[in-house]
């Protein structure tokens, strides 16, 4: 992307492979479905909530773009912010000549940016501002005699279980909403994320079936539905799993057992789909921890690193469970 003001010119904004280079594939395999669809070829929608500036957006929306094929793609987000605004400032030296009014703060408000970082890849994408909830964020926002249904879920907003369930409900008892057999469903703050590792592996997990992780380079997991369900469905496991514990959100030892048994699966089977393996020494810092290591235990280090993140805030935080 070219951008007179910006660093000679250019504008990098795909970021870095384990993350963008899943999303452009997601968004290249909607693409083709919309084409195919089995509804008289009707197109298919993607919805993505909390895409910041869109450097996550840019990354589907290329993939949209690559097939020549027409999808439905809609972004929710505030688009505001102090906080957001002094971290777009700060790696986005380039706005001070492009938007000075916005550099300035004579408004915080960035849905400019995210229209500017989409125009190239994807410009019939629409951007939603304002808080996310049953009335701005449902099917009839995207939906249309020409739109099916919903086959891309991204979620990079809600951060508890309470805000997970404001942010859906518009999506809970619609039968539009539900996630069907064969949607993709990602999570982009999912490792770091308890309230999402506990609805996911408490409740969803029956439901879906996990093809990608970034591991401990990012935090992302992205699911196929492999069964039909609806976020109501969701609500009602939630609700029950509190019954039987008798405490709020307080899983007992048996269900966590279970959840971590599911875990280790599940890491295992990624590592032997995208197995890390290199020739040299590496080394990464997680936190307060610095991890070395070569080729011969790259792969294991890795996969265990996965593991140890997951579970460490499956337990963290009884109150977000």
């Amino acid at each position: 992307m070219y951008i007179p003001e910006a660093n000679n010119g250019n504008i990098h904004i795909l970021g870095s492979e384990p993350v963008c280079l899943p999303l452009a594939l997601a968004g290249a395999s909607l693409a083709t479905a919309s084409d195919q669809y089995q509804n008289g070829g009707k197109k298919v929608a993607a919805v993505e909530l909390g895409t910041y500036v869109g450097f996550s957006s840019r990354c589907l929306g290329v993939g949209l773009n690559s097939t020549g094929m027409e999808s439905v793609y809609h972004a929710f987000d505030t688009f505001n912010g102090s906080r957001n605004h002094q971290a777009i400032m700060r790696s986005m030296k380039w706005i001070e000549e492009y938007n000075p009014t916005f550099a300035k703060k004579t408004s915080d408000s960035f849905v400019w940016l995210w229209k500017l970082l989409m125009q190239d890849v994807y410009p019939t994408a629409e951007a939603h501002k304002g808080f996310i909830h049953k009335d701005t964020m449902n099917p009839t926002v995207w939906g249309g005699n020409d739109v099916a249904d919903l086959s891309l879920l991204i979620i990079d907003s809600a951060k508890t279980w309470e805000m997970l369930k404001t942010q859906l409900a518009g999506l809970a008892s619609s039968k539009e909403g539900m996630l069907k057999k064969g949607s993709i469903f990602i999570m982009m703050d999912f490792l770091f994320t308890p309230s999402q590792i506990k609805a996911v592996y408490g409740c969803m997990r029956p439901y879906l079936f996990p093809v990608y992780s970034s591991f401990c380079f990012g935090e992302h997991f992205m699911f196929v539905v492999t069964e039909p369900f609806s976020l109501k469905e969701v609500g009602v496991c939630m609700a029950n799993l509190e019954k039987q514990e008798g405490k709020k959100y307080v899983p007992s030892q048996n269900v966590l057992k279970r959840i971590e048994e599911q875990i280790d699966l599940d890491v295992e089977f990624l590592n032997g789909l995208f197995p890390m393996m290199d020739d040299t020494t590496k080394s990464y810092n997680r936190g307060n921890v610095e991890f070395q290591y070569g080729p011969e235990d790259y792969s294991e280090r890795h996969e265990n690193c996965l593991k140890r993140v997951l579970k460490e805030n499956l337990n963290k935080n009884e109150a977000e469970w």
